[in-house]
């Protein structure tokens, strides 16, 4: 069977790079109508198709960034798809299988780009990667490792190397993996470890040049420092620490301080919706609310509320261009000092749980338990919010229960962004607890004082007193925390999470 000609082959290409116009479009469909040599090359690429079948899940998803428009699968009328097609379905993979077939594949390849920035222009991969160097200053990239059988996310601020079909080298950064053949084994490499999949889901976090850290979520890798013989074998919720002339450290799994690849599809469709937009607005909004008690960014040179932090690292928050704080050891704190006596309080704030470890998680706690109307606010290992103040325990027969807890835990939520709000009225002595927007319950308390904010901890709050220091911790990042002396709607707090979600 002839070629089909340049015209044809253009289109189907545009189509696959996602620069296919309206214009395009109607000309590929009518070509498919109306060329009977297009649509038996159709029919013969099925048979290829079969061959390619694990490289299905590209179809439509290659991008090279998240600003452009994503590739669209080309749909047809019904009486055409069944002449055409046999399955809609099959449209975007034989697309791509054409496209192989004419020009071959390349070996490691980007899929998909949310925000991404680079040090330099040279720096945009493009093609085939292997053998580029890139610098991302901001954003996420996705890349498929074809031979590996690999998809990997990696997480700005962050400088790597593809090595070759199967060898990631990061200098700096996150990367997320999951392998789906460990025959075949993807290998990553940093300053400080050598690691090697066998078939898994793992990270691996490259920290300020100081430590890398290995994280498996599913399955088994080996990883050894570099340069030594010896290898661990680490399996699922196994994590090691790897630091210059130090032995590997045991460290707890953090599974949700890493963006998975089943992320990616909704972040950047949140950005391609314009969330960030939206978010920074809501925001603008609220820091011009006569109650505003205090907004607390964590960029470097913003943020309404002072804030000092000890130990938590800075890192990508929702959206790029931001920065939130991640606490991981049991001494990473951040210390505020909000200045607020009032009768109604409104508290909000987005997380990313790790996990939910044992005994108290804090978001924020006053100094102290002295002060009658302190506030403590945190999650507990079920899972639940609990919104305490000092003297003002619950009303009436609660069982075991002190404080105002929230109905349903957010456990479901790991490793995914979670707005959290807790509304406290002295008036009608209530407390209110909201989960990404809606409303979970509301709890009655003995007494109505008032909320006192003052010297505060948010992420890890140590006490010591007679029995030894309780740790109250929290493990994930925390993108913005406010306060305001008025009760929010719930209304007010819903479109306030619609505003500020990445996701779409």
């Amino acid at each position: 069977m002839k070629a089909l000609n340049a015209q044809f082959e253009l289109l189907v290409s545009r189509h696959l790079e996602g620069r296919l116009s309206a214009d395009d479009e109607s000309a590929l469909r009518v070509r498919l109508h109306d060329d009977a040599m297009a649509r038996a090359r159709f029919v013969e690429l099925m048979d290829l198709h079969a061959l390619l079948a694990g490289d299905a899940a590209l179809a439509g998803n290659v991008l090279a960034d998240a600003d452009r428009e994503p590739a669209k699968v080309v749909t047809f009328p019904s009486k055409y798809r069944r002449v055409i097609f046999g399955m809609a379905a099959a449209a975007a993979i034989v697309l791509l299988a054409a496209t192989v077939w004419m020009l071959g594949r390349p070996q490691v390849l980007l899929l998909r780009g949310v925000g991404q920035e680079f040090a330099n222009a040279s720096s945009l991969p493009h093609g085939e990667l292997i053998g580029q160097s890139v610098d991302l200053k901001q954003g996420l990239l996705e890349l498929s490792f074809r031979k590996a059988d690999a998809t990997v996310v990696i997480e700005a601020p962050a400088k790597f190397r593809i090595e070759d079909a199967k060898t990631l080298r990061m200098e700096s950064g996150r990367v997320t993996a999951h392998v789906r053949d460990g025959k075949q084994g993807l290998r990553v490499l940093t300053p400080h470890t050598d690691v090697l999949d066998l078939g898994t889901r793992f990270a691996v976090d490259v920290s300020d040049g100081r430590r890398s850290e290995v994280h498996v979520f599913e399955g088994k890798v080996e990883a050894g420092a570099t340069g030594a013989e010896h290898r661990d074998l680490l399996t699922t919720n196994q994590a090691l620490r790897f630091a210059t002339s130090a032995k590997p450290e045991a460290r707890a799994v953090r599974s949700g301080t890493f963006v998975q690849p089943e992320e990616m599809k909704s972040l950047a469709a949140g950005v391609k919706a314009g969330q960030a937009r939206r978010a920074l607005d809501a925001d603008a909004k609220l820091k011009q609310d006569a109650a505003l008690i205090g907004w607390v960014g964590f960029e470097q040179s913003s943020g309404e509320a002072a804030v000092e932090v000890h130990g938590a690292r800075r890192v990508q928050g929702r959206f790029t261009g931001q920065q939130a704080l991640e606490f991981v050891d049991t001494d990473d704190h951040a210390k505020m000092n909000l200045h607020a006596t009032t009768r109604q309080l409104t508290l909000m704030t987005w997380v990313r749980l790790d996990r939910v470890p044992e005994g108290i998680s804090s978001l924020y706690h006053t100094d102290g338990w002295n002060t009658p109307g302190q506030v403590h606010w945190m999650i507990l290992n079920n899972g639940q919010m609990r919104f305490a103040m000092n003297g003002a325990p619950l009303s009436g027969d609660q069982g075991e229960l002190h404080w105002p807890q929230s109905r349903d835990p957010v456990l479901g939520q790991l490793g995914r962004w979670l707005h959290l709000a807790a509304v406290y009225d002295a008036d009608t002595q209530q407390v209110s607890f909201f989960t990404n927007g809606k409303f979970d319950s509301s709890v009655e308390m003995k007494t109505g004082l008032p909320a006192v904010l003052g010297p505060a901890q948010i992420g890890n709050w140590n006490v010591k007193h007679k029995h030894g220091t309780e740790h109250r911790r929290l493990s994930g990042r925390m993108d913005e925390l406010i306060a305001l002396s008025r009760c929010l709607s719930a209304d007010e707090i819903r479109q306030h999470y619609e505003a500020g979600n990445p996701y779409r």
